[in-house]
């Protein structure tokens, strides 16, 4: 992986912002400090996951963190892959977050034999960048008291999550065989501190399902609005992608975390799981 790459800072996502409104009024900001000592997630499996795609936490202006974070990932993706820079729901996402007008350059100088290291790691932190803003949008959506702002929040996490799920497939678009030589084995034992390497170890992914767990509660989520059902198509396209990438680099083999033989299957599972989340 490459390491000489800036590590980038993001919010424990325990902490972000409740709506969008701060976003656009930090978008404008300067740095954020880093946090002295350094933060590090509490939870060994999270901290490692951080770790590997050279993820930094800090507890301070999570707003600004985050704005920050889209414009960075969402740079380096454009720099360095270039179908990337045809992916509209990338500048959807800047509109949808109230970020209109300063969505990352496109650059001319992308070269497309990116390879499939590179390609993993700016793909998932763009990836990771943008869960954080689907985190925020959902709870926006649950805790506006204006319904139209609750059906912002959820429209704008709609976006923000088929723009992950077009991130993800940038990340994992190489040769099965190029995730088989390099980039399994840098994710197992002795290169990570633990076994099981998954992306259900991500902190943020862990609160995402958070939030759409407590959406899917509402009076909102059960009366069908159609920003809720947008919300759940985009769910729904964002597992199937998932299992694409696993069935693409696996085929119907074992993940890294075990527990069963045939890894698409049992993303698929969880992800219909996810999707009752939200029925």
């Amino acid at each position: 992986m490459e390491c000489h790459i800036p590590l980038l800072v993001l919010a424990p996502p325990d902490r972000l912002p409740a709506g969008l409104d701060g976003l656009s009024a930090a978008a404008g900001t300067g740095p954020v400090p880093p946090d002295t000592p350094a933060l590090v997630l509490p939870d060994p499996r999270e901290a490692a996951y951080d770790a590997y795609f050279r993820v930094s936490r800090s507890s301070r202006r999570p707003a600004e963190l985050l704005a920050a974070a889209l414009r960075e990932t969402l740079g380096a993706v454009r720099a360095r892959l270039p179908e990337a820079v045809n992916e509209p729901v990338f500048d959807e996402v800047f509109a949808a977050v109230g970020l209109t007008g300063r969505s990352a350059g496109r650059s001319a100088s992308a070269s497309a034999a990116a390879d499939g290291p590179a390609r993993w790691l700016h793909g998932h932190r763009l990836f990771f960048a943008l869960i954080q803003a689907t985190t925020v949008g959902i709870a926006q959506a649950v805790h506006a008291t204006d319904p139209a702002a609750a059906d912002r929040g959820a429209a704008a996490a709609a976006v923000c999550l088929r723009a992950g799920t077009a991130a993800l497939r940038i990340a994992s678009d190489f040769p099965a065989t190029d995730y088989e030589k390099l980039i399994r084995p840098s994710m197992e034992p002795p290169h990570q501190p633990l076994p099981g390497f998954s992306g259900l170890w991500s902190a943020d992914h862990r609160v995402l399902i958070d939030q759409l767990r407590t959406w899917g509660r509402t009076p909102r989520a059960r009366a069908g609005s159609a920003s809720g059902r947008d919300l759940r198509t985009a769910l729904e396209e964002a597992y199937a992608a998932h299992v694409g990438v696993c069935a693409h680099f696996v085929g119907t083999g074992p993940s890294l975390l075990g527990g069963s033989p045939n890894a698409p299957a049992t993303l698929a599972e969880l992800g219909a799981a996810r999707r009752r989340l939200l029925n």
